[in-house]
């Protein structure tokens, strides 16, 4: 429960559960919440893989504790590459206004789903290993997000804007 005796773990908003893991992180350095799903993959992404041959491992978006974990990471804070708790919370809802690309690395496991806002991106995983009590699946899975650096471009080169 936070201070104002609303119990948030309850609230099954995706944004809540960011805010759960997130004040979990700050104030044990840990969670143990299990992967949960943010919301549906975007028409424009799934019709993007369609087109492209790109498997999705599922019809939702996952996030898990490791992905907001990386996120959050003291060497992303460091160089002030991190994206603030409110801009995570608020993902599911905004990343339907970013940009989308697809980032096509030659290396084909590298291969993600980017969310550009005007000042990060969010990186998604297509077909992603996760791990649920019942066994490993493959899902399409939020990796990381990181605060945009001033010479990143995302117009023409490896990435496709979708």
């Amino acid at each position: 429960m936070n201070g104002e005796g609303i119990d948030i773990y309850k609230d099954r908003s995706s944004g809540n559960k960011i805010r759960s893991v997130l004040m979990d992180l700050k104030m044990y350095g840990y969670s143990k919440r299990k992967p949960f799903t943010i919301g549906r993959v975007e028409k424009r992404m799934m019709d993007y893989a369609k087109r492209n041959g790109i498997e999705l491992g599922s019809k939702s978006i996952y996030m898990s504790v490791k992905s907001l974990t990386h996120s959050q990471r003291p060497n992303k804070q460091s160089k002030k590459l991190f994206v603030d708790d409110y801009e995570l919370i608020n993902f599911p809802k905004a990343r339907k206004r970013m940009k989308l690309y697809f980032d096509n690395n030659t290396d084909k496991k590298k291969r993600t789903f980017v969310y550009v806002s005007n000042t990060s991106k969010f990186i998604i995983h297509p077909n992603y290993e996760i791990k649920f009590k019942n066994g490993k699946t493959k899902v399409v899975n939020f990796i990381t997000a990181q605060r945009l650096n001033k010479n990143e471009k995302f117009d023409g080169g490896r990435f496709e804007k979708i």
